[in-house]
Protein backbone atom coordinates (compact mmCIF):
# COMPACT_ATOMS: atom_id res chain seq x y z
CA UNK A 1 0.00 0.00 0.00
CA UNK A 2 2.63 2.46 0.83
CA UNK A 3 4.52 1.73 -2.51
CA UNK A 4 1.70 2.78 -4.45
CA UNK A 5 1.26 5.65 -2.65
CA UNK A 6 4.32 6.84 -3.23
CA UNK A 7 4.63 5.85 -7.08
CA UNK A 8 0.71 7.97 -6.99
CA UNK A 9 2.32 10.70 -5.59
CA UNK A 10 5.60 10.70 -7.80
CA UNK A 11 2.94 10.49 -10.71
CA UNK A 12 1.37 13.26 -9.82
CA UNK A 13 4.88 15.18 -9.52
CA UNK A 14 5.72 14.87 -12.69
CA UNK A 15 1.68 15.80 -13.86
CA UNK A 16 2.22 19.28 -12.19
CA UNK A 17 5.44 19.61 -13.83
CA UNK A 18 4.29 18.98 -17.13
CA UNK A 19 1.16 21.49 -16.51
CA UNK A 20 3.70 23.94 -15.09
CA UNK A 21 5.58 24.05 -18.31
CA UNK A 22 2.56 24.47 -20.29
CA UNK A 23 1.46 27.43 -18.02
CA UNK A 24 4.67 29.18 -18.56
CA UNK A 25 4.96 28.98 -22.26
CA UNK A 26 1.13 30.05 -22.35
CA UNK A 27 2.18 32.95 -20.07
CA UNK A 28 4.94 33.63 -22.25
CA UNK A 29 3.06 33.47 -25.65
CA UNK A 30 0.01 35.49 -23.71
CA UNK A 31 3.25 38.37 -23.09
CA UNK A 32 3.87 38.36 -26.74
CA UNK A 33 1.35 38.95 -27.90
CA UNK A 34 0.62 41.64 -26.00
CA UNK A 35 4.06 43.22 -26.85
CA UNK A 36 3.15 42.75 -30.92
CA UNK A 37 -0.28 44.80 -30.09
CA UNK A 38 1.54 47.55 -27.99
CA UNK A 39 3.86 48.20 -30.80
CA UNK A 40 1.06 48.22 -33.07
CA UNK A 41 -0.75 51.07 -31.09
CA UNK A 42 2.16 53.39 -30.74
CA UNK A 43 3.60 53.03 -34.61
CA UNK A 44 0.52 53.61 -36.16
CA UNK A 45 -1.25 52.99 -39.54
CA UNK A 46 1.90 52.94 -41.15
CA UNK A 47 2.39 49.66 -39.96
CA UNK A 48 -0.60 48.18 -38.10
CA UNK A 49 -0.77 45.84 -41.06
CA UNK A 50 2.92 44.62 -40.35
CA UNK A 51 2.52 43.76 -36.53
CA UNK A 52 -0.05 40.98 -37.09
CA UNK A 53 1.84 37.20 -36.68
CA UNK A 54 0.97 35.70 -40.17
CA UNK A 55 2.18 39.14 -41.62
CA UNK A 56 5.64 39.17 -40.13
CA UNK A 57 6.32 35.72 -40.39
CA UNK A 58 5.36 35.73 -44.33
CA UNK A 59 7.53 38.80 -44.31
CA UNK A 60 10.63 37.52 -43.05
CA UNK A 61 10.32 34.59 -45.27
CA UNK A 62 9.71 36.42 -48.35
CA UNK A 63 12.76 39.01 -47.32
CA UNK A 64 14.92 35.14 -47.50
CA UNK A 65 13.97 33.89 -50.81
CA UNK A 66 15.43 36.66 -53.47
CA UNK A 67 19.08 36.25 -51.16
CA UNK A 68 21.35 33.55 -52.53
CA UNK A 69 23.21 30.88 -50.09
CA UNK A 70 26.85 30.85 -50.52
CA UNK A 71 28.90 27.89 -49.33
CA UNK A 72 31.29 28.52 -46.13
CA UNK A 73 34.14 27.11 -44.62
CA UNK A 74 35.88 28.10 -41.45
CA UNK A 75 38.69 27.09 -38.92
CA UNK A 76 39.03 27.95 -35.56
CA UNK A 77 41.04 27.45 -32.17
CA UNK A 78 40.69 28.86 -28.49
CA UNK A 79 41.17 28.24 -24.69
CA UNK A 80 38.51 27.15 -23.01
CA UNK A 81 37.47 26.72 -18.93
CA UNK A 82 34.87 24.21 -17.72
CA UNK A 83 33.16 25.20 -14.92
CA UNK A 84 30.48 23.59 -12.28
CA UNK A 85 28.22 24.70 -9.54
CA UNK A 86 30.20 25.09 -5.95
CA UNK A 87 27.52 22.35 -4.61
CA UNK A 88 29.69 19.38 -5.57
CA UNK A 89 33.18 20.35 -4.14
CA UNK A 90 35.42 20.72 -7.56
CA UNK A 91 37.75 23.33 -7.00
CA UNK A 92 38.52 23.89 -10.24
CA UNK A 93 38.64 22.13 -14.15
CA UNK A 94 41.56 22.34 -16.42
CA UNK A 95 41.80 24.89 -19.26
CA UNK A 96 41.62 23.55 -22.69
CA UNK A 97 42.38 23.99 -25.96
CA UNK A 98 40.13 23.87 -28.40
CA UNK A 99 40.16 23.40 -32.55
CA UNK A 100 37.35 23.41 -34.33
CA UNK A 101 35.87 22.96 -38.22
CA UNK A 102 32.45 24.41 -39.70
CA UNK A 103 30.63 23.88 -42.88
CA UNK A 104 27.28 25.49 -44.29
CA UNK A 105 25.72 28.10 -46.16
CA UNK A 106 25.99 32.22 -45.48
CA UNK A 107 23.36 34.84 -46.70
CA UNK A 108 24.01 38.49 -46.72
CA UNK A 109 21.17 40.90 -47.13
CA UNK A 110 21.70 44.67 -47.93
CA UNK A 111 18.03 45.25 -49.00
CA UNK A 112 17.24 47.09 -45.62
CA UNK A 113 16.00 50.37 -45.40
CA UNK A 114 19.02 52.01 -44.46
CA UNK A 115 21.95 52.09 -46.64
CA UNK A 116 25.09 50.37 -44.77
CA UNK A 117 23.33 48.32 -42.77
CA UNK A 118 23.38 44.26 -43.81
CA UNK A 119 21.65 41.80 -42.57
CA UNK A 120 23.58 38.22 -42.04
CA UNK A 121 22.27 34.45 -41.46
CA UNK A 122 23.37 31.03 -41.67
CA UNK A 123 23.40 27.33 -41.02
CA UNK A 124 26.14 25.06 -40.23
CA UNK A 125 27.31 21.98 -39.16
CA UNK A 126 30.68 21.23 -37.05
CA UNK A 127 33.22 19.44 -35.31
CA UNK A 128 35.52 20.28 -32.60
CA UNK A 129 37.95 18.81 -29.98
CA UNK A 130 38.45 19.96 -26.95
CA UNK A 131 41.67 18.88 -25.36
CA UNK A 132 44.65 19.64 -22.47
CA UNK A 133 46.57 16.56 -24.02
CA UNK A 134 49.01 19.04 -25.94
CA UNK A 135 49.29 22.64 -26.43
CA UNK A 136 49.75 25.43 -23.30
CA UNK A 137 48.05 23.76 -20.72
CA UNK A 138 49.83 20.05 -20.50
CA UNK A 139 51.78 20.15 -16.55
CA UNK A 140 52.79 16.43 -15.84
CA UNK A 141 51.62 12.95 -16.20
CA UNK A 142 49.84 13.23 -12.93
CA UNK A 143 47.07 15.53 -14.28
CA UNK A 144 43.67 14.90 -14.90
CA UNK A 145 43.65 15.02 -19.11
CA UNK A 146 40.40 16.50 -20.44
CA UNK A 147 39.49 14.99 -23.63
CA UNK A 148 36.27 15.79 -25.45
CA UNK A 149 34.94 15.62 -28.68
CA UNK A 150 32.05 17.31 -30.08
CA UNK A 151 29.61 17.53 -33.32
CA UNK A 152 26.31 19.65 -33.85
CA UNK A 153 24.38 22.15 -36.12
CA UNK A 154 23.55 25.76 -35.30
CA UNK A 155 22.04 28.53 -36.73
CA UNK A 156 23.94 32.41 -36.75
CA UNK A 157 22.30 35.65 -37.59
CA UNK A 158 22.60 39.18 -37.30
CA UNK A 159 23.06 42.65 -38.52
CA UNK A 160 26.63 44.51 -39.48
CA UNK A 161 27.59 48.01 -41.14
CA UNK A 162 29.61 48.66 -44.48
CA UNK A 163 32.42 50.80 -43.66
CA UNK A 164 32.21 53.79 -45.69
CA UNK A 165 35.81 54.59 -46.91
CA UNK A 166 36.82 52.88 -50.18
CA UNK A 167 40.36 51.71 -49.01
CA UNK A 168 39.31 50.88 -45.08
CA UNK A 169 39.44 47.72 -43.50
CA UNK A 170 37.82 45.50 -42.52
CA UNK A 171 35.26 46.48 -45.29
CA UNK A 172 32.04 44.83 -43.61
CA UNK A 173 31.82 44.40 -39.37
CA UNK A 174 28.68 42.23 -38.37
CA UNK A 175 27.46 41.71 -34.82
CA UNK A 176 25.85 38.45 -34.21
CA UNK A 177 24.37 35.63 -32.15
CA UNK A 178 25.36 32.13 -32.87
CA UNK A 179 22.75 29.20 -31.31
CA UNK A 180 23.69 25.62 -31.61
CA UNK A 181 22.74 21.85 -30.29
CA UNK A 182 26.08 19.90 -29.30
CA UNK A 183 26.51 16.30 -28.89
CA UNK A 184 30.10 15.88 -26.93
CA UNK A 185 31.93 12.49 -26.04
CA UNK A 186 33.61 12.81 -22.72
CA UNK A 187 37.19 10.72 -21.91
CA UNK A 188 38.91 11.59 -18.83
CA UNK A 189 41.85 10.39 -17.44
CA UNK A 190 43.54 10.71 -14.22
CA UNK A 191 40.60 12.17 -12.40
CA UNK A 192 39.21 11.24 -8.97
CA UNK A 193 36.11 8.73 -8.47
CA UNK A 194 33.66 12.14 -7.87
CA UNK A 195 29.81 11.66 -9.10
CA UNK A 196 30.63 14.95 -11.87
CA UNK A 197 33.20 12.30 -13.48
CA UNK A 198 31.43 9.33 -13.28
CA UNK A 199 28.23 10.86 -15.04
CA UNK A 200 30.56 12.18 -17.31
CA UNK A 201 33.32 10.19 -18.28
CA UNK A 202 33.44 7.88 -21.34
CA UNK A 203 29.53 9.05 -21.95
CA UNK A 204 27.85 11.15 -24.67
CA UNK A 205 25.87 13.96 -24.01
CA UNK A 206 23.61 16.25 -25.70
CA UNK A 207 23.36 20.42 -24.72
CA UNK A 208 23.56 23.62 -26.03
CA UNK A 209 25.94 26.37 -27.37
CA UNK A 210 25.62 30.00 -27.76
CA UNK A 211 28.01 32.48 -28.73
CA UNK A 212 28.44 36.58 -29.17
CA UNK A 213 30.49 36.69 -32.57
CA UNK A 214 31.67 39.67 -34.08
CA UNK A 215 32.63 39.14 -37.45
CA UNK A 216 34.79 41.42 -40.05
CA UNK A 217 35.38 40.76 -43.53
CA UNK A 218 38.55 41.48 -45.31
CA UNK A 219 37.89 40.99 -48.62
CA UNK A 220 35.33 38.76 -51.36
CA UNK A 221 35.60 35.91 -49.48
CA UNK A 222 37.88 36.42 -46.09
CA UNK A 223 35.78 37.09 -42.48
CA UNK A 224 37.83 36.64 -39.44
CA UNK A 225 35.63 36.10 -36.39
CA UNK A 226 36.45 37.27 -32.48
CA UNK A 227 33.69 35.06 -30.32
CA UNK A 228 32.68 34.29 -27.42
CA UNK A 229 31.45 30.79 -26.36
CA UNK A 230 29.34 30.16 -23.71
CA UNK A 231 28.22 26.21 -23.53
CA UNK A 232 26.22 24.25 -21.07
CA UNK A 233 26.23 20.32 -21.23
CA UNK A 234 23.48 18.43 -19.54
CA UNK A 235 24.40 15.99 -17.07
CA UNK A 236 20.84 14.39 -17.46
CA UNK A 237 17.78 14.86 -20.39
CA UNK A 238 14.95 15.22 -19.24
CA UNK A 239 12.73 15.46 -22.60
CA UNK A 240 9.77 18.19 -21.12
CA UNK A 241 11.95 20.17 -19.21
CA UNK A 242 14.39 20.66 -22.15
CA UNK A 243 11.12 21.38 -24.51
CA UNK A 244 10.25 24.25 -22.09
CA UNK A 245 13.66 25.77 -21.66
CA UNK A 246 13.93 25.56 -24.98
CA UNK A 247 10.74 27.23 -26.47
CA UNK A 248 11.41 30.13 -23.74
CA UNK A 249 14.90 30.34 -25.80
CA UNK A 250 13.52 31.01 -28.92
CA UNK A 251 11.15 33.12 -27.44
CA UNK A 252 12.98 35.70 -25.60
CA UNK A 253 15.31 35.43 -28.95
CA UNK A 254 13.69 35.20 -32.08
CA UNK A 255 10.44 37.78 -31.55
CA UNK A 256 12.73 40.72 -32.07
CA UNK A 257 14.07 39.29 -36.09
CA UNK A 258 10.85 39.66 -36.96
CA UNK A 259 10.24 43.49 -35.72
CA UNK A 260 13.63 44.44 -37.72
CA UNK A 261 11.98 46.49 -40.22
CA UNK A 262 10.57 48.45 -37.17
CA UNK A 263 13.39 49.15 -34.87
CA UNK A 264 15.77 49.85 -37.75
CA UNK A 265 13.33 52.59 -38.96
CA UNK A 266 12.57 54.06 -35.82
CA UNK A 267 16.44 53.73 -33.97
CA UNK A 268 18.51 53.89 -36.91
CA UNK A 269 21.92 52.70 -37.12
CA UNK A 270 22.43 52.10 -33.43
CA UNK A 271 19.67 49.29 -33.86
CA UNK A 272 22.36 46.39 -34.89
CA UNK A 273 24.73 47.32 -32.19
CA UNK A 274 21.45 47.44 -29.44
CA UNK A 275 20.27 43.92 -31.15
CA UNK A 276 23.51 42.15 -30.74
CA UNK A 277 23.73 43.27 -26.78
CA UNK A 278 19.92 42.15 -26.42
CA UNK A 279 20.19 38.91 -27.74
CA UNK A 280 23.92 38.01 -26.50
CA UNK A 281 22.80 39.27 -22.98
CA UNK A 282 20.44 37.45 -22.57
CA UNK A 283 21.87 34.18 -24.08
CA UNK A 284 24.69 34.88 -21.63
CA UNK A 285 22.64 35.20 -18.37
CA UNK A 286 20.66 32.46 -19.23
CA UNK A 287 23.73 30.12 -20.18
CA UNK A 288 25.02 31.10 -16.54
CA UNK A 289 22.02 30.45 -14.53
CA UNK A 290 21.82 26.68 -16.15
CA UNK A 291 24.89 25.88 -14.59
CA UNK A 292 23.48 25.22 -11.60
CA UNK A 293 19.61 24.52 -13.13
CA UNK A 294 20.25 23.40 -16.39
CA UNK A 295 16.58 23.64 -17.52
CA UNK A 296 15.70 26.89 -15.79
CA UNK A 297 13.12 28.18 -15.50
CA UNK A 298 12.23 24.44 -14.44
CA UNK A 299 13.46 22.62 -11.48
CA UNK A 300 16.37 20.72 -13.27
CA UNK A 301 19.75 19.21 -12.25
CA UNK A 302 23.42 21.11 -12.69
CA UNK A 303 25.10 21.60 -16.18
CA UNK A 304 28.57 21.87 -17.48
CA UNK A 305 29.45 25.36 -18.15
CA UNK A 306 31.70 25.85 -20.93
CA UNK A 307 33.56 29.97 -21.42
CA UNK A 308 35.47 30.08 -24.46
CA UNK A 309 36.99 32.38 -26.19
CA UNK A 310 37.94 31.91 -29.99
CA UNK A 311 39.25 33.43 -33.18
CA UNK A 312 37.99 31.57 -36.43
CA UNK A 313 39.03 32.40 -40.03
CA UNK A 314 36.14 31.52 -42.35
CA UNK A 315 36.13 31.35 -46.19
CA UNK A 316 32.64 32.31 -48.10
CA UNK A 317 31.96 31.31 -51.69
Amino acid sequence: MRISIIQKNQKLKKLQKTVNIFVYILLILICHINICQLFADEIGEEYTDKITFGRLFHTFIDSQEHLISHPMISFGTGISQNNLPNRLNINSLHATNDFSFEYGFARIDSALSLQNIFAYSSELAYIESNTNKFGFFKKDANDVYDNEFSFGVGLRSGLGYKMNAANKLPKELYLLHSSSFLWSYFDYTGYNPQPFFQTYDDNYKFGWKGAAVVEARFGKNFFLDFEYEHNNIYSGFEFWQWTGSWLVDNILQRWIDFFDPVFIDKLGYSYPFLKFVYKNSISIILSEIRMSKQYFPFNSDYSLLQRRFNIRLRLIF
